[in-house]
């Protein structure tokens, strides 16, 4: 080999020294392979070159022989960080993994490499290799990252955390390679005596240049014939932590997050099989999409991986259908959202860019549905300039748009448009998702009666008051808490089974309180006319007097606003028994319920004097009140009526 060429630690000259905690690194340990797919994948869709054909990314192990990583010299530097960490055990521990990961005489290397891409040029493959927290991207608008922290995602996956870049870019008519190695260990002792910096290179040692001819033929990716470079990029990752099931993590990874644009053609991914005689279905696309979301979930635990993919395939199947609406926002651009409510469904929100990766499902003011049937909903911006305003809000994790990273005089823009983005999407769920047939029931713990009834949805925000409101937390904005504290609505313990009798002038209710100080349960009580239910089921308790009649039990209490009609609410409960009952509604209070005599049923010929139920069946009835309803806390009773009183 050319003696210009090696590994160089450049030194520090008194300048700052590095440790081996890479903040870059670190930032991917939790999901390394999971991480690797998602930002290698996307990288490559920002330099897609074709709008037309998909962009091709591979996952491919190769054997690397010890002189096409320059291992002398780069053994050499790892004992001297071994050194300088001076008995750490945890450094000490990682740089001897490190160094026996390139002792063998074959090292294991995973190349993750794209066609159909633009290469890197220039300012590009500097940022790339040279750059830190700087991301060119190609001058289209809408391209995926731009923190520049996504390039150390191959480096957590590495034992020694080297990689070898490779690139190859086409202009007037010629074919343009770039080459270099670089590590990320930490500073050393060099051999002539001086510190160096802790980020070494490989290529030509004089100013740490990258090599332009001669590059290595293992490290290019050539097109069928073998004779010509493809344009495109890749990254060897030296010392590869193989494990087991790293295959399905990066094909899982693929699939969750880029389904749209393998649905749609934009990419297809291929990953080498555990089999290397088997060739066939080896490549994900959108033939083969629904074939891989089935194979995963054989193959796979119950973790979050496999949770990720139930969502994900929910998503997918959303866009085989027409949009449910579409808008176009001044500021997002044209926007399309699919929803289907269907049991089973995640009760999540997908934001989805133009390159076709999932952003996220946990976007502030879209988290949360209460009262709401199983659904899923899907949104896709495909507005180059809009998709623009969101990268530049979309967060490091690239998992949540954030209005506080624009430039401030951009901030209230960026704040409004996602307002008006999440209160449209609301809006329309509201719609179409109704709620569940026969209500759903929640398990309420007994110490629900000292907890507040605090709830994300009950946030407000205080900012400028411009576009339209969600009622939710404002974007990048501080929020004000409200925490309404929970009446209590008598003893803490457990609902009695048997029935505590009194005399009593009144009719026994279902809430089963007893004169203010009996076992109370919570069955019958709704909070402040929203779409929280009760799930407990109340006592058969009277309220004291001489008739020693028990009340009708009810459960699974909804009280739910009826829309365009003010102070009109839909009643709803289960009943224990059947019968012919007369419905109360009280205000519940601190330590006793306070009467609503004014509550009446809003529907023509109706009334709450006598109601037919049956055991187990909902019961629905529209009501209203001269004063509001909305912000109380109910306690539904349900008072049999006797033959001889009819």
């Amino acid at each position: 080999m050319d003696k210009r060429i090696g590994w160089r630690f450049p030194p520090t000259d008194g300048g700052l020294g590095h440790g081996f905690n890479d903040p870059g690194i670190a930032h991917f340990a939790g999901a390394p392979m999971q991480s690797l797919a998602r930002e290698t994948i996307q990288n490559s869709l920002d330099a897609a070159l074709e709008a037309n054909k998909p962009v091709h990314v591979s996952f491919e192990l190769i054997d690397l022989s010890p002189e096409h990583i320059g291992r002398e010299e780069l053994v050499s530097a790892i004992n001297a960080c071994k050194v300088r960490a001076d008995g750490d055990p945890v450094v000490t521990s990682a740089l001897e993994e490190a160094l026996q990961s390139v002792l063998p005489n074959t090292i294991p290397c995973l190349r993750v490499s794209d066609r159909n891409t633009t290469g890197l040029r220039d300012k590009h493959w500097r940022a790339l290799v040279k750059m830190q927290g700087v991301s060119f991207k190609p001058e289209i608008e809408g391209a995926g990252g731009s923190h520049g922290i996504g390039k150390y995602a191959p480096f957590a996956v590495s034992a020694p955390r080297t990689v070898f870049y490779w690139s190859c870019f086409r202009s007037n008519g010629k074919d343009h390679e770039r080459f270099q190695g670089k590590s990320v260990l930490m500073s050393h002792e060099s051999k002539d005596g001086g510190e160096t910096q802790g980020t070494g290179f490989f290529g030509f040692r004089e100013d740490c240049r990258e090599m332009k001819q001669e590059v290595p033929h293992t490290f290019r990716i050539l097109d069928q014939d073998g004779r010509r470079p493809v344009q495109g990029t890749s990254v060897a990752i030296i010392g590869f932590r193989e494990t087991k099931d790293w295959r399905r993590r990066v094909a899982a990874s693929a699939i969750g997050n880029f389904f749209y644009a393998i649905g749609t053609r934009r990419l297809t991914v291929i990953v080498e099989p555990d089999d290397p005689n088997n060739v066939t279905d080896i490549e994900i696309d959108s033939n083969s999409l629904e074939d891989w979301f089935q194979h995963l979930a054989e193959v796979g635990e119950q973790d979050d991986l496999e949770n990720g993919l139930r969502e994900a395939r929910a998503f997918w199947k959303l866009s085989q259908d027409e949009p449910a609406a579409e808008k176009q926002d001044a500021d997002l651009g044209h926007c399309r959202l699919w929803i289907r409510a269907a049991e089973g469904m995640p009760n999540k929100v997908a934001f989805v860019r133009q390159t076709g990766m999932l952003v996220t499902t946990q976007q502030p003011g879209l988290i949360r549905f209460p009262g709401f049937r199983e659904f899923a909903a899907l949104c896709v911006f495909e507005d180059p300039a809009g998709n623009e305003l969101l990268r530049r809000m979309e967060n490091p994790a690239h998992d949540k748009f954030e209005p506080e990273r624009l430039p401030p005089a951009e901030r209230a823009r960026g704040r409004n448009a996602l307002k008006r983005i999440t209160a449209w999407i609301r809006s329309e769920i509201g719609k179409q998702v109704g709620p569940p047939e026969g209500g759903k029931k929640t398990v309420l713990s007994e110490l629900a009666v000292y907890l507040p009834d605090y709830q994300p949805e009950e946030l407000f925000d205080e900012g400028d008051g411009a576009g339209e409101s969600s009622g939710e937390p404002g974007f990048g904005e501080r929020v004000a808490v409200k925490l309404k504290p929970v009446r209590r609505l008598g003893s803490p313990q457990l609902p009695s089974s048997e029935a505590i009798e009194q005399d009593s002038d009144v009719e026994g209710d279902s809430t089963g309180h007893v004169g203010g100080a009996g076992v109370g349960g919570d069955g019958s009580v709704a909070g402040d006319g929203g779409p929280e239910e009760g799930s407990g089921r109340g006592g058969t308790g009277t309220r004291g007097g001489g008739t020693r009649q028990r009340g009708i039990p009810v459960s699974r209490v909804r009280i739910l606003p009826l829309a365009g009609r003010d102070n009109c609410f839909r009643l709803s409960f289960v009943a224990d028994h059947d019968g012919t009952v007369r419905l109360s509604l009280d205000e519940a209070g601190d330590s006793s319920a306070v009467p609503r005599s004014d509550v009446r049923a809003a529907s023509e010929g109706a009334s709450l004097d006598r109601v037919v139920v049956k055991r187990e069946q909902r019961i629905e009835l529209d009501i209203t009140a001269t004063e509001p309803i909305d912000d109380r806390a109910w306690r539904v009773s349900a008072a049999p009526i006797l033959e001889d009183s009819q």
